[in-house]
């Protein structure tokens, strides 16, 4: 009768054994749920209508302090949204409303040239400038995200960029994009 119970006892000392080697792996693990800002400046000087406008930027994990002693350790990341705001809007000497038309946000590798991700800003009618303060959600799917994350994980960095058409100039503004995102690292690597 012994040697089945010592049988049992031995079974689920191995079940625990490799149980437990998921928890220690998930032990030193550090999870950061930040909020990664870009600023945009742009700031249209020539006198004009209808004038074509576009702007790239780089999200670059190692700009974060928060990242450094992990950056090279980052196991996932996970972006929930990306939004978008308007600061700074100066539409003077004209003073009329300017709106950016066909306005896109796209995304790819920071090392290429083509978005792979490309989203509309807004409506066909486009984004009034002057009254987009506050934070507006880019219509990325589920899919899209997880493929700049992915560019994100992979390279540490993305390039971001911003094109439409600019319906009035001269025009100074700033775009505050802002990525939501979840970063796992291994910490004890």
């Amino acid at each position: 009768m012994r040697i089945p119970n010592l049988k049992i006892v031995a079974l689920f000392a191995c079940a625990s054994a490799f149980s437990s080697c998921d928890l220690f792996e998930k032990a030193d693990d550090v999870t950061f749920e930040e909020e990664l800002i870009i600023n945009w400046d742009s700031d249209e000087n020539l006198t004009g209508e209808n004038v074509p406008y576009e702007d790239m930027q780089i999200l670059d994990l190692a700009d974060y302090p928060v990242f450094a002693p992990y950056i090279d350790k980052i196991k996932s990341v996970e972006i929930t949204k990306i939004t978008y705001r308007i600061t700074n809007f100066d539409n003077s000497p004209h003073n009329q409303p300017v709106t950016l038309v066909g306005g896109i946000a796209a995304f790819g590798p920071y090392d290429g040239t083509t978005p792979s991700i490309s989203v509309p800003m807004a409506a066909a009618s486009g984004v009034n400038l002057g009254a987009t303060t506050t934070e507006t959600t880019l219509a990325i799917d589920a899919a899209g995200l997880s493929n700049i994350a992915q560019n994100l994980l992979d390279d540490k960095q993305i390039k971001m960029y911003s094109e439409g058409t600019l319906s009035r100039t001269p025009v100074a503004f700033r775009v505050v994009s802002t990525f939501y995102v979840k970063i796992t690292a291994n910490a004890l690597d």
